[in-house]
């Protein structure tokens, strides 16, 4: 008769993690389906670009640079499924390797998959499908490499993609951790890290003749004495208190400090305090690895940093059956906090996103097939376009950069169709701008319009397209 209870309570809770399992997909679900249907990105994403050589030569992202052509016809809905594939197909493995059952590693996997940042980066479609492509290869092969091959190996690889992803690589490694364990497995990466700046450097000078030169959108502060060290140190900080104070933020205080609670009881009878402290370093890595360049860290990018955060929390070394289902409450509750502020901020990106779209396209209707538009536009026209969707949507952006640029026209119109978008601001006195202006000025009447965007036909297969102030 105990035996029979034993099992049906083993069956019970099993039973209640797999529909744990699946309520978390359906709340994963809830800001996915969404962005499957958005289809204007960032202005300088890929689907945007003509070369990927800037890039290449500023970040050294070689393997991206290879395959731009082949990245640049990835649909963005195909190149967002498999960021996200890749993505829970590490978080899972993971877990599984360290004993977890299938739906407890689901759960945790999906947690990740909600983290807001996440999705914030996939903004840029097309550029990050080749490291969670690496990641997911990376957890398939991370028990047939030894540590010092692996390590050096995905250091060059993320280097040739995005290199923040190498972070979280020492969670494939955190099982039956000891300090022996915990101290080589910290070595062994950290040292490992370098190697791959090496290799994107030497491949940046035999392309160009130098080395990586950091863009200056992105601040560098090259370390070049004591006082640069204390700067960075201090822009450092800055950053991550804010990127960490955001987490607690959307992640909803209470049921943080709930989960922490509960992971602390488990961990006082599994023990595992040394996968902790690899988490600490692999989330403040992302920090500490920039202090050398004096570099600004973006909020999309902390992604890796909150889930490092959550991995060391969730990713106990063979907790059991009990333990996993009692963690699996926190973990849903965290998971469905952060799906909807992912969802909200969705739903802003699809209300600016399609509204831009759905004016434009009304506009097309009017105006015979072109392949060359010129655009005549102020910055202000523009964001005041952005403002006045949002009201109208009552959405508002949050962690990310807002779209404020005019650049977002050109993005705007090379989505719609056309082949050649020439941009012109107020400063712009090029042939093709200055006789924009003068068409504009003696053909107002002729001037099409519709709701923020008005346009000219200008013959030859051209079309001029203006913002409000010239309307």
């Amino acid at each position: 008769m105990k035996k029979q209870y034993l099992a049906g309570a083993l069956i019970a809770g099993d039973s209640l993690l797999y529909l744990l399992a699946v309520i978390s997909v359906i709340f994963f679900s809830l800001h996915f389906i969404p962005w499957l249907q958005v289809d204007l990105w960032r202005h300088d994403s890929l689907y945007y670009v003509d070369s990927y050589a800037n890039k290449f030569v500023s970040e050294g992202r070689w393997i991206n640079f290879i395959l731009f052509p082949v990245l640049k016809c990835i649909p963005a809905a195909v190149a967002s499924s498999l960021c996200y594939i890749g993505l829970i197909a590490f978080v899972y493995v993971s877990g599984r390797r360290l004993g977890l059952l299938a739906p407890y590693a689901v759960l945790m996997a999906v947690l990740i998959a909600n983290i807001p940042l996440f999705r914030i980066q996939m903004e840029w479609p097309a550029t990050l499908v080749t490291s969670y492509l690496i990641l997911w290869v990376a957890a398939w092969v991370a028990d047939r490499l030894p540590d010092y091959l692996f390590f050096p190996l995905f250091s060059v690889l993320f280097f040739g993609a995005v290199s923040s992803f190498y972070f979280l690589l020492p969670f494939l490694f955190v099982r039956n951790l000891r300090f022996s364990g915990a101290f080589r497995l910290l070595v062994v990466w950290s040292l490992s890290f370098p190697f791959g700046y090496l290799v994107s450097n030497i491949l940046v000078y035999l392309a160009v003749g130098h080395g990586v030169e950091i863009a200056e959108w992105r601040n560098p502060n090259p370390v070049n004495g004591w006082a640069d060290v204390t700067e960075n140190t201090l822009r450092v900080w800055e950053g991550a208190k804010a990127h960490y104070a955001a987490l607690v933020e959307y992640s909803t205080l209470v049921l943080l400090a709930f989960s922490a609670f509960v992971v602390w009881l488990v961990r006082l009878r599994t023990g595992g305090l040394w996968s902790v402290g690899v988490a600490v370093c692999c989330s403040l890595a992302l920090y500490v690895t920039t202090i050398p360049a004096g570099i600004v860290i973006s909020a999309r990018t902390a992604g890796v940093a909150w889930a490092a955060v959550f991995l060391g929390m969730f990713l106990i070394d063979r907790p059991s059956r009990m333990q996993q289902l009692v963690l699996a409450v926190p973990l849903l509750l965290l998971s469905a906090s952060l799906a909807l502020s992912t969802a909200e901020y969705t739903r802003w990106y699809r209300a600016v996103t399609g509204g831009l779209v759905d004016n434009t396209d009304s506009l097309m209707a009017q105006l015979p097939s072109a392949k060359q538009v010129v655009i005549v536009a102020t910055e202000a026209d523009w964001q005041a376009t952005i403002e006045d969707i949002q009201r109208r949507t009552n959405t508002a952006p949050f962690l990310t950069e807002r779209m404020s640029s005019p650049l977002y026209w050109r993005a705007l119109l090379l989505s719609r169709g056309y082949a050649q978008v020439i941009l012109c601001p107020e400063q712009n006195e090029s042939w093709d701008c200055v006789w924009a202006r003068e068409q504009l000025e003696v053909r107002q009447a002729d001037l099409m319009r519709s709701g923020y965007f008005g346009a000219l036909r200008a013959g030859d297969g051209r079309v001029i397209w203006v913002s409000s102030s010239y309307m």
